[in-house]
């Protein structure tokens, strides 16, 4: 397809170029390298890596992510996910088939899809953060999508600003609770901007009616909703729902979100001291013309998550 972003344009700067880190050298070992060596129009295959706590893989217009299970055997134990049913992917409805990296450090990096031929400038940039609980995507001119091959719940499919809906249907608000047949999620998405979306049941589908420029977040607010979960719920299904016990935590830290992040390593006499500093955005309320956010007033505080040996070395304090 002439859509498709050729392979070779997968970076931002041509080879040759410095590139946002001010090196010549491409990453070839880095956590998201995967994300640019995918080919094909799904690249489910060969293009997903482990974010934390989502495995991602670019989509066509977007990006998809997945809540991970283990797998274990008597000598072996590994991650999995579901590229076929369980994941959600979070994009627009108006830019190219194709995205590229346009900028990157050890802990980020954000992709970016630019307009189709002849629509204008829309343009949808995803700033992917190791440790974040949130998918993330900056829209100028576009319209955003919320969009997963699995169904809504038919008796807890949505609420819209906390109030029950009946999908198929067409709602306004700027928080979206979406419950899942097949993973038993709930996905929760904010909108800096208040969007009028149209809803369907079957392969739960949000899309925007109008073009926005700001930012959509979403973050799984549950992964036992209704004790159907053959993985994540603490007994297996069929078992009790589980209550939400991240959903104010996520809700109270979705207005500031991380775009970068700088770590350094020093030595303190016998001990190793490991710092990072994080750039950040807030989201750009309507009362904003921001493009892409503004930074936010202040200090932030970051909603992210950690494995155990993270919290055991400190690096939570």
């Amino acid at each position: 397809s002439p859509e498709i972003a050729p392979f070779e344009e997968r970076w931002y700067q041509p080879d040759g170029a410095l590139d946002s880190a001010g090196s010549y050298a491409r990453p070839t070992n880095a956590w998201w390298t995967n994300f640019v060596l995918g080919r094909g129009p799904s690249e489910m295959e060969d293009g997903n890596g482990f974010q934390i706590p989502f495995v991602m893989w670019p989509a066509m217009r977007g990006m998809s992510a997945a809540i991970p299970f283990v797998l274990a055997q008597a000598n072996q134990i590994e991650n999995g996910f579901d590229s076929n049913i369980n994941f959600v992917t979070l994009g627009a409805a108006d830019v190219a088939v194709g995205h590229r990296v346009i900028n990157h450090d050890a802990l980020t990096v954000t992709l970016e899809w630019d307009a189709k031929a002849g629509k204008g400038g829309a343009n949808a940039r995803m700033p992917i953060v190791r440790g974040s609980p949130y998918l993330t995507m900056e829209y100028r001119d576009a319209t955003p999508v919320f969009d997963t091959p699995q169904m809504l719940d038919p008796q807890h499919g949505i609420k819209v600003d906390g109030v029950e809906q009946q999908c198929p249907g067409t709602f306004e608000g700027s928080r979206f609770d979406v419950v899942l047949v097949q993973s038993d999620e709930t996905w929760t998405i904010w909108s800096s901007h208040k969007l009028t979306v149209a809803c369907q049941e079957m392969g739960a589908l949000l899309r925007s009616k109008h073009k926005i420029t700001g930012v959509v977040r979403a973050a799984v607010t549950n992964n036992c909703t209704l004790g159907r979960s053959a993985f994540h719920c603490a007994k297996k299904p069929p078992a009790d729902p589980e209550p939400p016990r991240f959903e104010k935590v996520l809700d109270e830290h979705h207005g500031t979100y991380p775009i970068g992040a700088e770590v350094s390593l020093t030595r303190a006499g016998n001990d190793s001291v490991v710092r990072i500093i994080w750039e950040s955005k807030s989201m750009p309320y309507p009362e904003h013309e921001d493009i892409y956010g503004k930074p936010p007033p202040g200090r932030a505080t970051l909603a992210l998550v950690a494995m155990e040996h993270h919290r055991k070395l400190g690096l939570c304090d």
